[in-house]
């Protein structure tokens, strides 16, 4: 598995538009070092049966706990956990929306005609003035139970927009700490800005209209 995880990673640095190129003999296409890592029909056979939980525990859809995510979802936890623990992000933050490129079909796949890949999944993100990815919230849809803001969020922010209360969440772990927050409009609102002063938080707010 260690060998495949390395695989994985450098595939992140190495882009072909096939996965089944990274082991062409093609002079032209050649990269000796992933057949040296791990065998082609090997990492086929991994990909193939890749599992991450136990379909027995899935709640049923009509479920108030139904997860669209539930698949996926210890990894995402586990991701969020390390990106957490390897870093304290410096004093400036921004939160803003990424599109994971997806071409498959799902309910909630997006499409957002200003982002690179255009479809895809959308994530919440937050990083510092590094680039660092610290945080991040995937979005399944409002409809999924699991994802009902108002269970993360204070019942002083119970009133806020979806926006301000995805915000919150991501910034649970950085009030009265001094931090310097930088969002668009899109996300700010007068509610919010008043309770991350009161947490001791600056915000600064963009605005994306152009006069």
């Amino acid at each position: 598995m260690k060998k495949f995880i390395g695989l994985i990673l450098l595939m992140g640095l190495i882009k072909k538009a096939r996965w089944r190129q990274y082991w062409s003999k093609d002079p032209l296409l050649s990269t000796p070092a992933f057949p040296a890592i791990l065998d082609r029909n090997r990492y086929e056979m991994i990909m193939k049966f890749l599992h991450f939980s136990d379909n027995s525990m899935e709640p049923p859809t009509d479920s108030p706990m139904r997860d669209r995510i539930f698949k996926i979802r210890p990894l995402v936890n586990h991701f969020t956990e390390t990106f957490n623990r390897a870093y304290t992000p410096l004093q400036n933050i921004c939160i803003d929306e990424s599109l994971l490129l997806y071409k498959g079909r799902i309910i909630f796949k997006q499409y957002i005609p200003l982002k690179r890949a255009r479809f895809g999944i959308k994530l919440f993100c937050l990083t510092d003035s590094s680039g660092y990815l610290h945080s991040f919230k995937v979005y399944s849809d409002k409809d999924d139970p699991i994802s009902n803001l108002n269970n993360e969020v204070p019942p002083e922010c119970a009133d806020m927009t979806v926006t301000a209360k995805t915000t919150m969440t991501l910034m649970k772990n950085f009030q009265n700490k001094g931090y310097h927050l930088f969002i668009d409009n899109w996300y700010s609102s007068v509610p919010l800005l008043e309770f991350l002063h009161k947490q001791k938080t600056l915000c600064t707010a963009r605005s994306n209209q152009v006069s």
